[in-house]
């Protein structure tokens, strides 16, 4: 289902269908339904691994900032000592099938959440148990751009194989090496939750300068359809939730990793004559043991790009010969600032 109107039969046309809009909408509800009948009696279990998966990773843009963390959170009935779910956040592009793949497809994501679900695999052997439950995978801070290119090593973890080329075979593979460092952290250093910390939950409406020429087109041709406060700015959202010690920070977009985690820098060939500043990175400012970035929630405004880094006219930066790939599918050079900004303030006031 296109939501965002980009993938219409040209480029006049929207892609949004509305019945099938509603359609997700109404499922969104009925799961939400559903889950709520079936509330049980939890405790919850925490872990991460902040550096294993790093070899899978490529940073195309720079500098070289990563969100390499595999962060879990399971949840295990009380009652009967069975995983309820499990919520596994990473962040990188599914997109280790590359471009020559037309078949619909979650990618990596899969595969982790199979592993995690009914166990992992050597052809028919069973080499790590499962949880059970059901597994949902979150992206994170995957701008910059956070990805697995074909030519990237992905190693079988049981196999003398190493993939170097776009598959089924490496996505399983990737999806597998996830899972087994996923399952490792929660049996080696896991923390355990058993009294209810409850939920605190905070949210903000923001607005954002659209400034993207292309899409300025788009929203005035309608191919666009976004909901707007006022002349070509765009309504959105963050938001952030606490459970115990684990933060989540809800962010509308597809953020830079360097500001969350730090390492924003600001080259010769910038557009705009921005310092770095002192300020804190996001994870930072988020309270907490357990630090989850939720990227694309809740909306997609984008790539979410440092000013500082803003780069669309010569000179280039770190002395490109071209302009880098991120500003022609971002909302405009404001909207980290913005993004950063209101989420700090949300942060800072959140009654832990």
């Amino acid at each position: 289902v296109d939501r965002l109107g980009l993938g219409g039969g040209s480029y006049f046309t929207s892609g949004i269908e509305q019945e099938d809009a509603a359609y997700v909408k109404s499922q969104a509800v009925e799961s939400i339904r559903a889950a709520c009948s079936k509330i049980r009696p939890a405790k919850l279990r925490f872990a991460q691994n902040l550096t294993g998966s790093l070899p899978m990773l490529e940073d195309t843009r720079k500098p070289q900032v990563f969100d390499p963390g595999l962060r879990i959170l399971q949840a295990i009935d009380t009652e009967s000592d069975t995983t309820l779910g499990t919520l596994i956040a990473w962040a990188n592009h599914p997109e280790t099938l590359w471009s020559k793949n037309l078949m619909l497809s979650s990618d990596f994501p899969h595969f982790v959440r199979e592993c995690f679900e009914t166990g992992i695999f050597d052809g028919n052997n069973k080499v790590y148990d499962g949880l059970g439950g059901t597994a949902v995978y979150l992206n994170g801070a995957i701008g910059g751009l956070m990805t697995t290119r074909p030519g990237i090593p992905i190693r079988d973890p049981f196999q003398d194989t190493v993939y170097t080329t776009a598959s089924f075979d490496k996505i399983r593979a990737q999806g597998q090496q996830l899972a087994i460092l996923g399952l490792q952290a929660l049996a080696d250093s896991a923390r355990d939750i058993d009294t209810a910390p409850g939920v605190t939950l905070r949210a903000k409406t923001i607005e954002i300068p659209l400034a993207n020429p292309l899409f300025r087109l788009g929203a005035a041709l309608g191919v666009i359809q976004r909901s707007m406060t006022s002349w070509m700015k765009v309504r959105s959202e963050i938001a952030s939730f606490a459970i115990g010690p684990v933060t989540f920070a809800c962010i509308p977009g597809e953020i830079y990793p360097e500001i969350v985690n730090g390492g924003i820098e600001a080259p010769e060939g910038q557009d705009y004559n921005v310092p770095v500043g002192n300020n804190p990175s996001i994870r930072e400012v988020m309270p907490g043991e357990y630090k989850f970035i939720i990227g694309l929630a809740n909306d997609e405004v984008g790539y979410i790009i440092p000013k500082s880094e803003w780069d669309t006219e010569p000179p280039y930066l770190y002395g490109a010969k071209r302009s880098p790939y991120g500003e022609s599918n971002s909302m405009g050079p404001e909207t980290a600032e913005i993004v950063y900004t209101e989420l700090v303030n949300l942060l800072k006031n959140m009654p832990y």
